[in-house]
């Protein structure tokens, strides 16, 4: 959806794709809900605070609803197993690779693995769909040591594979 950017923590740094806001509202008006599920270990490392996290994803989550796209949740994990200051060194089941955070939100909106598609620009995004059992698509030309379900240069083009 946005450009990566590491350890985002600056509204002035969100740069959305060109395709982001008309793919997402063509994907909501077709019934499907949007959720952000993303590591945040800049927290966890002392890069940046829980506020400026949550300054930034509002931002995005409005931007978002804003263009007719809005994200239903968001989940976020500010742990570092090795990086982490204090409390926030450790090994978490909601840190991508692992599944936790897809796991919780299917739980909780009730959604099975095969009504789930993680769209995602990592191979800690890849990993995190298998683990979960759900399908996956890797947006942009970034190696992966695991295969995703879908590869697609852009999210304009999850139309013409997944859907």
């Amino acid at each position: 959806m946005i450009e990566s950017v590491p350890y985002l923590h600056a509204i002035s740094d969100v740069v959305f794709f060109a395709d982001t806001f008309r793919v997402c509202a063509a994907l909501v008006q077709r019934g499907i809900r949007l959720f952000i599920a993303t590591n945040q270990s800049g927290i966890g490392r002392g890069y940046y605070s829980l506020d400026q996290y949550h300054r930034v994803a509002t931002y995005i989550t409005d931007q978002l609803a804003a263009n007719g796209a809005p994200i239903t949740e968001t989940l976020f994990c500010p742990y570092h197993p090795e990086h982490g200051i204090g409390d926030y060194k450790q090994d978490s089941p909601f840190r991508k690779p692992n599944p936790g955070m897809l796991l919780q939100l299917m739980t909780t909106h009730q959604l099975t693995p095969d009504q789930v598609l993680m769209v995602g620009d990592s191979d800690v995004d890849i990993q995190a769909a298998k683990r979960a059992g759900v399908a996956s698509v890797l947006v942009g030309d970034s190696h992966t040591d695991t295969e995703p379900d879908y590869r697609i240069a852009n999210l304009t083009q999850i139309f013409h594979t997944v859907m």
